[in-house]
């Protein structure tokens, strides 16, 4: 045991000593005495620690991930494939047991994401919400009660495709006064290979119809669905159409199916059609060209829009209606190159018309909007650490007092802008970027409802209103604004 002397004042107490730090494994014992000036020695008093430096011996490994959202990511998977689950479950395994205080932490392109939940020599990991377009490799490694890493793994690699919200609580309702479709909380629904479209007519009971995802282009596809009774006595004749294109209500018809209800009794009907684009709409049609009732219905749709994953992406921001003829916006070939959905990686986007804004939040204050985390949709980053769902989610975080609008009373209001992009450019510049108090609003409303509107091959999601100091009420929209594929290259 070794000595060391040291020098303290009365008042205080403290001091501090360097000694020759212990170099074997194991437990170890410090003892300290107080010597006074006539000789006396005090009770000694001991600190005891474990020398600990060794790495760990155990190894973890990654096997697979599971993929628990839609038809296409369904069951376990290995590196290198597509998942549309945007919380993946990482499944691993350990060379050997590791004790109680030790930890597998998992990586993401070596940045610390979290730790896996261990059992014996089995360990899963749920991975923070990922975002459609991002890639991922992953790692693994043990780490012991006193701070020692072992090997890392091999990385176990994943490309996310994931669909928008799914369509639920969809109907279609019909009676004597025409036919409607109520879209639900989505207008943007998904295939799968077998087209899951049944249910039954709303005012007969009533069921919710759920479309699912990845309509591929060439691919062949089967559309089945179930219509109850449309209300009036007698004959009617429906047409369900599949219809290329992203225009509501218009395009080519890709295939069509025609029947005859005469009766309240439902049947399951179903048709085939080859997408020749990745975008297309279904239209129901209740025609009155065979009808032997009375009084024949108007000629009335109901149609819904069926959207490709697999080859379109869309990033949503809210868009507001400055000129006072609704939102407008690009198109994908004349957009501009722009980080929308916060990527990390920017990509030609349909962009927001020079005659609209994009309401923002300078984040950094430097004076310039640089990506989707400085607009409000998907891009923007909740307090929980995820991407919201859309413009308004994004926003609604910042209704302190929970009315149900953002203004004055809330403490963010103050720090919103809006981006009136003038030259259409996607950057933002001097005298682009413009207070609320000087464009004249005075609140947002975030109660939204569904929108139908599809225009230039983006849709309006979902639509509200902002208000003005002279009480006028204006358009603001969550726009699915479409998005290249892969990233576009840009040659400053």
């Amino acid at each position: 045991m070794g000595y060391l002397g040291a020098q303290y004042s009365v008042d205080g107490g403290a001091f501090s000593a360097n000694y020759v730090a212990p170099t074997s494994q194991g437990a170890h014992t410090v003892q300290v005495k107080q010597t006074d000036a006539i000789g006396n020695v005090s009770a000694p008093t001991s600190y005891s620690f474990t020398l600990d430096t060794v790495a760990p011996t155990q190894t973890a490994s990654i096997a697979s991930y599971t993929g628990n959202a839609g038809t296409g990511s369904d069951g376990t998977f290995g590196s290198g494939t597509t998942t549309d689950d945007a919380t993946p479950v990482l499944n691993g395994r350990l060379s050997g047991a590791i004790g109680n205080n030790d930890v597998v932490r998992i990586f993401d392109a070596g940045i610390l994401i979290g730790m896996a939940t261990v059992e014996g020599t089995s360990w899963l990991f749920s991975t923070p919400t990922l975002i459609d377009g991002s890639a991922h490799s992953y790692t693994a490694a043990v780490m012991d009660a006193a701070g020692n890493e072992g090997t890392a793994s091999s990385a176990l690699g994943l490309a996310v495709s994931a669909p928008f919200e799914r369509l639920v609580n969809a109907s279609i309702t019909g009676n004597a006064a025409g036919w409607s479709f109520n879209q639900g909380v989505s207008s943007v629904v998904y295939l799968s290979d077998n087209i899951d479209f049944n249910g039954s007519n709303a005012a007969a009971g009533g069921s919710a119809y759920q479309v699912l995802k990845n309509l591929l282009v060439g691919k062949s596809y089967t559309v089945q669905y179930e219509l109850g009774e449309i209300g009036a006595v007698g004959q009617h004749t429906m047409l369900a159409e599949v219809r290329d294109g992203s225009v509501w209500n218009a395009g080519t018809q890709m295939a069509s199916d025609t029947y005859v209800q005469t009766s309240a009794t439902t049947t399951l009907h179903s048709f085939t059609f080859t997408p020749t684009s990745s975008t297309a709409t279904l239209v129901f049609t209740n025609t009155a060209t065979a009808n032997t009732v009375n009084t024949d219905l108007a000629l009335n749709q109901a149609s819904v829009m069926l959207t490709s994953e697999a080859a379109k992406r869309a990033a949503t921001p809210l868009v507001l209606d400055l000129n006072g003829d609704g939102v407008q916006t690009v198109d994908l070939a004349h957009g501009v190159l722009f980080d929308v959905a916060n990527t990390g990686v920017a990509r030609q986007s349909a962009w927001v018309s020079s005659g609209d804004g994009l309401l923002v939040r300078d984040t950094n204050q430097d004076g310039r909007i640089a990506n989707g985390a400085e607009l409000f949709g998907q891009g923007t980053l909740l307090a929980n650490g995820t991407h919201a769902a859309n413009g308004f989610a994004a926003l609604a975080q910042f209704d302190a007092n929970h009315d149900g609008k953002i203004d004055a009373q809330d403490a963010m209001f103050r720090e919103l802008k809006v981006w009136r992009d003038a030259n259409g450019d996607g950057v933002s510049q001097a005298g682009e970027l413009h207070g609320l108090a000087d464009m004249g609003i005075v609140s947002f409303n975030l109660k939204a409802t569904t929108g139908y509107v599809a225009e230039n091959g983006n849709l309006h999601g979902l639509v509200s209103s902002y208000t003005t100091a002279d009480g006028a009420e204006h358009e603001l929209a969550d726009v699915w604004l479409q998005q290249a594929t892969v990233a576009a290259s840009h040659v400053l």
